[in-house]
């Protein structure tokens, strides 16, 4: 058609230069003018028909063109596509995880590129509308082979997306599956340390604290990785995954190592547990060996001095036991800690436990047995001080009796007599009072022999001592005691006897009375009161029987009297011997004589 519209157009100036010939021939009035005329008509209508079919001709071209392009294009839309169907149909999703991505990479950028192939599709929807608005050749051929296109595009994206779709679960896949392989190495290596038989050289360097932590760490962040793990399981399966049984079987093998790591955790905790507590056994024997021996050492041997330095050894000895209560406790904590683990041991270990726990008691025996000695050393030292300082005291107050005793004032009469008997008597209260004090004195010093007291001869001697003493002081006592009655019963017949001769010195001048009465009246007066005289001589006469009687005892008691004193039992024994005589003149002469004799016994005593 561009061939002959060229040729048209070639032919155009010729056809003009023709007509230009015919008007110049018509103009200079040829004969064939009319006939020129209609010939040009005609040449240039059948010119103008050539064009108009030629354009009609083009523009049918033109719409059989569009028409065909439009096939054509149709026909490498599909091919494109169908290209692309092939490549999303394919199971290829790769091996790993890297060549996943890679695919997930490749597809995206092919996806992306069916994307940009929705404008040519809109761009042939568009061109078929207007081809079939336009009433084109194969319209209806358009129309169908439209529909087709629209067709194998969303058949095309439908794949698209079912391709990504599976990359996407197999890249989740392979992501699961390292993640549960990280997981597996990572409960692998943590299996390495918690199946260690190592369980620390001593309580110094026990591994306890350290997989303590290691377990609290493991648990955490295992916990967590698993159930992320566990949870990806289970979102996977829940989708119906096509390879949700692999999914399932990965996630028992997941849950399996994972259990069997905890196992082997607690496995351990318990090991070293068992090992941290046989150590720290071990480590307390150690350490109360040690203070019982440094208690040991620390023993003082010091007894005192004095009893004042002894109470103050005792209080420091009981603060000292009352220090040794935690001791105690400790030693007790050892014993209670051994028994326990003698029940999870056997063999050497037993054994070891068993000595360990020996050498802590016999140590702890040991030391009960020092302070049980000292204790009983101290008490020993106590009451030997207490007992000698209660020898002391009544060795002293003895002395101090014996003194009071000698160095007593020299009495002058009865009531002087009485008042010393009253001391004396004092005396005697006070020494029995003291009775208790000497009875406790002597037990004390027997109870002491009795346990075999450290200063046993010396206590013995003390004893003998403060009982001969005491003997000595008794006797005294009753020596002084039988000689001031006996200077009480003299100076009580001294009394009387001179309360008797007061008597009869104030009867004497009646008896020598020269005067008998001249008249009757008055001798019967004189009757009369002579026999007043011998009733009153009557009434006397025991009081002068009474001196007798008072004089045979003083006899007696003048025979205890000591031979220093002899000189006063002679003169006492002539005083006596004047009483009996009765004759008047030894009455008169009685008190001058008695006067003397008190004398006497004043200087003698």
């Amino acid at each position: 058609l561009q061939s002959l519209k060229t040729e048209i157009e070639n032919h155009q100036p010729w056809i003009n230069r023709i007509c230009d010939n015919g008007r110049k021939l018509i103009a200079s009035g040829h004969e064939n003018a009319p006939e020129f005329e209609a010939k040009i008509n005609e040449l240039l209508e059948a010119m103008e028909d050539l064009k108009t079919d030629v354009e009609k001709r083009r523009k049918k071209l033109a719409e059989s063109e569009k028409a065909h392009q439009y096939l054509y294009d149709a026909n490498e839309a599909e091919i494109w596509m169908s290209e692309q169907e092939l490549y999303m149909m394919t199971d290829d999703r790769g091996k790993d995880e890297f060549t996943t991505e890679n695919y997930i990479k490749k597809h995206e950028r092919l996806q992306k590129d069916v994307d940009q192939f929705a404008d040519t599709i809109r761009g042939l929807a568009d061109r078929a509308q207007q081809l079939i608005a336009e009433q084109a050749p194969m319209s209806d051929q358009i129309a169908v082979r439209q529909s087709q296109i629209d067709k194998s595009y969303a058949g095309l994206q439908d794949l698209s997306r079912e391709r990504r779709h599976r990359l996407g679960e197999t890249l989740q896949l392979f992501n699961l599956h390292r993640q549960i392989d990280d997981i597996l190495q990572w409960i692998a290596e943590r299996e390495v340390v918690a199946a260690s038989p190592d369980t620390g050289q001593d309580y110094e360097h026990m591994l306890q604290e350290r997989f303590n932590q290691f377990a609290k760490d493991t648990e955490a962040i295992g916990t967590e990785r698993v159930a992320a793990a566990n949870d990806q399981c289970d979102q996977l399966m829940s989708v119906h995954h096509p390879d949700a049984p692999t999914v399932a079987l990965w996630k028992d093998n997941l849950n399996e190592a994972w259990e069997n790591l905890l196992e082997l955790i607690d496995t351990r905790k318990q090991m070293l547990e068992a090992s941290r507590q046989l150590h720290k056994f071990f480590h307390d024997c150690r350490d109360t060996l040690s203070r019982i021996l440094e208690k040991t050492h620390s023993m003082p041997e010091d007894l005192g001095r004095d009893s004042s330095s002894v109470s103050a050894l005792q209080r420091k000895h009981q603060n000292f036991l009352t220090d040794l209560v935690t001791l105690e406790s400790q030693v007790k904590q050892v014993q209670s800690d051994a028994r326990a683990l003698q029940a999870s041991y056997a063999g050497d270990k037993a054994l070891e436990i068993q000595t360990r726990e020996g050498e802590v008691l016999n140590a702890w025996r040991q030391l009960q047995a020092i302070c049980d000695g000292r204790r009983v050393k101290l008490l020993d030292t106590s009451d030997l001080f207490r007992f000698m300082q209660m020898v002391r005291d009544l060795l002293v107050w003895m002395e101090e009796v014996r003194r009071e005793m000698n160095t007593q004032e020299r009495p002058k009469d009865v009531s002087g007599v009485e008042l010393l008997m009253n001391n004396h008597q004092s005396l005697k209260a006070e020494i029995d009072a003291r009775e208790e004090n000497f009875g406790s004195c002597i037990s004390l010093g027997r109870d002491l022999l009795s346990r075999k007291h450290y200063a046993s001869s010396e206590i013995e001697k003390k004893l003998i001592k403060l009982t001969t003493e005491r003997a000595e002081m008794m006797h005294r006592w009753e020596d002084r005691w039988e000689y001031l009655q006996l200077i009480l019963e003299v100076y009580q017949f001294a009394r009387d006897a001179a309360v008797a001769d007061a008597w009869l010195q104030a009867q004497e001048p009646y008896l020598l009375s020269r005067e008998y009465g001249r008249t009757l009246e008055e001798v019967i007066k004189l009757i009369k009161k002579h026999e007043a005289f011998e009733k009153s001589a009557s009434a006397q006469e025991e009081r002068f029987q009474a001196l007798e009687k008072l004089t045979t005892d003083a006899q007696v008691l003048l025979l205890f009297i000591p031979l220093t004193c002899l000189k006063l039992e002679l003169r006492a024994q002539e005083y006596l011997m004047w009483l009996r005589m009765g004759n008047r003149l030894a009455l008169a002469d009685m008190a001058q004589r008695d006067r003397t004799f008190m004398e006497a016994m004043e200087s003698e005593m």
